[in-house]
């Protein structure tokens, strides 16, 4: 969906770049960056002309499950993973 909205907006002339964070469901995609303190990397993919950056925060993002180890769970910490990737995009 977030890939989806990024190339309509590009199709209407708005520059976009998607901005994920890099789960485990991600593999392997992208080409590895330094980043800022305190992810461990970024990582730069094209989707078909859209940027994607995935950041590699593996202390809060590299578990199975996107909110939670089951679907319809959350992480305890979820707070904690989203300040941390909010503290790098902005």
């Amino acid at each position: 969906m977030v890939a989806g909205l990024g190339h309509v907006l590009r199709g209407r002339g708005i520059e976009a770049t998607v901005v994920i964070p890099r789960y485990q469901s991600t593999g392997s995609l992208g080409v590895k960056e330094p980043a800022p303190a305190p992810v461990a990397a970024i990582y730069r993919y094209d989707a078909d002309g859209l940027p994607v950056l995935l950041i590699d925060d593996p202390e809060s993002f590299d578990r199975p499950g996107i909110y939670g180890s089951e679907p319809g769970t959350g992480y305890e910490d979820q707070w904690f993973r989203f300040g941390r990737y909010s503290s790098v995009v902005r």
